[in-house]
């Protein structure tokens, strides 16, 4: 039997592989030094594992790796065909449809019944096929004794049953009615069947287990790729916790769904309380400042009316005594000139020094706003980036 030119439902996994020539292996020797695996025909020509270049010397056969690879399901040889142009295997259209486990392979193609060099079971012509008469057959009913199998080394008669050698021959059963005749016919017919089991179509039995077998358990993952079936339901949840692959990947999903909900979950809380600790920070500065303004803008305009209103008050008195001292003398001119240039200078400095904090204020409340601004941008793009930061879930598609 060639693994070559087997045709297996699922591809096999890399440890059923040769390490030498990459080929798959049904029987695996592995080597103790090393623990590489390697088919029958390599181990016959290497001295040498040609990975770590140890010896192989102490080699002997992988069971587990062997047991499982004989469970693997494969199609039937009469099932199959070879691509000439290609060298492809492919399945029959008018072939054998049996799945089959690779370890009962041989045994299922000896008695297939595509297999034209196999076994018949047609044997009218047998001569050794053992035969009942009706006397042996009423006299084994009435005592109730069972006959010996037919693959002991006993000769059979055609008129009396080995098994009962011991009853003599004269005695005679009373003469049945038509109705138990054809009754007994039936009954006798079908022990000949039980009595000689190479009579069943060996094929149609094994085609029945099989189905049996193969097609009533299957993996609940079947739609996902997984072609597992098992004879009892323990050997799904087994299949299921150990060795299904789809299995692991639903896990695997779901994981890693809850780990991104729950990093949703903190997304959605620290966008909150950045939120919350923007409008704390900013509302109660401008809301003081445009609360405190219109105060400080209202006091500072009283100020600016008084001063005015002083200012021309004092500049209507010099303008009445420069009037009443023109043309006195020069001296007092001078005098007056100088003492207008002096209230103006004076008029000026006033109006700078109400005028600065007013200023100030604007100024406070402009650096204030601004450092609140710089704060908020800051604190968005920290947020941006530790998004950005979170790798292992951005190109994460979630199956619905």
């Amino acid at each position: 039997m060639e693994v070559s030119k087997t045709l297996f439902v699922i591809n096999p996994e890399d440890k059923f592989l040769c390490s030498y020539h990459g080929g798959l292996m049904d029987v695996p020797f592995e080597n103790s030094t090393c623990l590489h695996c390697f088919c029958s025909f390599c181990v016959e020509t290497l001295t040498h594992c040609p990975i770590d270049n140890f010896p192989l010397t102490n080699i002997s056969i992988n069971e587990q790796l062997k047991d499982e690879f004989d469970q693997l399901l494969c199609y039937c040889q009469y099932g199959v065909e070879e691509n000439p142009n290609n060298g492809e295997i492919t399945t029959k259209v008018n072939g054998c449809n049996c799945l089959i486990s690779y370890g009962s392979k041989l045994a299922h193609e000896r008695q297939c019944k595509f297999n034209s060099h196999g076994v018949i079971s047609d044997h009218s012509n047998d001569k050794s096929s053992p035969t009942l008469s009706y006397q042996d057959f009423y006299e084994m009913k009435s005592s109730g004794d069972s006959f010996s199998s037919p693959k002991s080394n006993t000769s059979f008669n055609s008129s009396k049953s080995p098994s009962f050698e011991n009853i003599s021959p004269s005695q005679q059963p009373p003469s049945p009615n038509i109705n138990n005749n054809i009754n007994n016919n039936n009954i006798n017919n079908n022990n000949n069947n039980n009595i000689n089991n190479e009579d069943f179509d060996n094929n149609a039995l094994w085609e029945s287990s099989t189905t049996l077998f193969f097609c009533n358990r299957y993996c609940p993952n079947k739609e996902f790729g997984c072609f597992y079936s098992g004879k009892t339901e323990q050997d799904i949840t087994y299949h299921l916790e150990v060795e299904c692959y789809c299995q692991k990947m639903k896990d695997k999903i779901s994981h890693l769904e809850q780990k991104v909900e729950e990093r949703e979950k903190e997304i959605r809380v620290l966008r909150s309380y950045d939120s919350t600790a923007l409008v704390g920070k900013t509302t109660p500065s401008t809301s003081s400042s445009l609360s405190s303004s219109p105060l400080s803008l209202s006091s500072s305009s009283n100020n600016n009316n008084n001063n005015n209103n002083n200012n021309n008050n004092n500049n209507n008195n010099n303008i009445n005594n420069n009037s009443n001292n023109i043309g006195i003398n020069n001296s007092d001119n001078n005098l007056n000139t100088n003492g207008s240039n002096e209230s103006d200078e004076d008029y000026k400095k006033n109006r700078q020094i109400q005028s600065y904090p007013i200023i100030k204020m604007i100024h406070f409340f402009f650096q204030m706003v601004a450092k609140g601004i710089k704060k908020s941008f800051i604190k968005v793009k920290k947020f941006f980036k530790r998004k950005n930061s979170d790798s292992p879930y951005k190109n994460f598609i979630k199956i619905k």
